[in-house]
């Protein structure tokens, strides 16, 4: 009889042990589902790493879902690459899926967050300007794309008066964000998986935010006469679980050609 085993795949981090554990307990909760055989994390930054996560395993057959934002150099070289290190990785049937961030209901997960935030700040979504900040990488054209699309998405939604997108390690920059909103307010959505130091630290700081004195997001600040809400990245929400679940699941019966294109 087949098994098969579920491998949460992301970057992770050596010295934010937070980010690895986030992960981690995404794991247990999509286990307690009883949906497969193993499932585990596995990070290019802690352990198992991709180069040893199959070799963790018993199962003959492994789904391995990019929990990331888009598909760009980890999710397309380096977890690629890393993969095929495994003693293990010719004994088993591995099917890659694509990266978490390009679900098609990514963009309703954000619009209801974004939906929330609004009443919670009684802000007038019309008066408002959305920003979606992605990480970005000079290392690989595609990483931006998946933010792009969101923001296109959102703006094609047509329920916020502006929506900008914007990067930390690309142009436009996140430090660029208050200078294009026309907008009374401003929310920023962190376009990131992990609830670590991007989302909590850099961006506000980078935002020139003052401190805002909560533990974790999101911030509110009023700044150049205006509110300006600070989200916590969307990896954080909940309803994660269920997009990595669904495209795991839909994964099964493909081929493994077909697999790049699961949504």
């Amino acid at each position: 009889m087949t098994r098969t085993a579920l491998v949460l795949a992301a970057h992770g981090s050596r010295v934010e042990p937070s980010t690895n554990e986030q992960l981690g307990g995404l794991a247990r909760r999509i286990a307690e589902r009883n949906l497969f055989d193993e499932v585990t994390a596995a990070f290019h930054h802690g352990r198992p790493t991709f180069a040893t996560v199959l070799d963790t395993l018993t199962a003959d057959e492994v789904i391995v879902v990019p929990v990331m934002t888009s598909a760009g150099y980890y999710s397309e070289v380096v977890l690629r690459r890393e993969l095929a290190r495994n003693r293990r990785f010719h004994e088993v049937r591995t099917r890659r899926t694509v990266p978490i961030g390009t679900h098609p209901q990514i963009v309703d997960l954000v619009s209801n967050r974004l939906e929330r935030l609004a009443q919670e700040y009684d802000l007038d979504p019309e008066r408002t300007t959305v920003a979606v900040v992605g990480h970005g990488t000079a290392s690989h054209a595609d990483s931006r794309r998946a933010t792009e699309a969101l923001a296109e998405s959102l703006t094609r939604r047509r329920n916020w008066g502006q929506i900008l997108a914007a990067f930390l390690d690309e142009e436009p920059v996140v430090e660029t964000i208050l200078q294009r909103a026309n907008e009374a307010s401003v929310v920023v959505i962190p376009f990131l998986i992990s609830g670590g130091p991007h989302a909590t630290v850099d961006i506000p700081m980078r935002l020139g935010l003052p401190c805002t004195g909560a533990p974790v997001p999101p911030f509110l600040v009023f700044i150049d006469s205006r509110w300006v809400v600070v989200d916590r990245a969307i990896g954080m929400d909940p309803r994660i679980e269920d997009l990595i679940v669904d495209i795991a699941m839909r994964s099964i019966d493909l081929a493994p050609m077909e697999l790049e294109t699961v949504r």
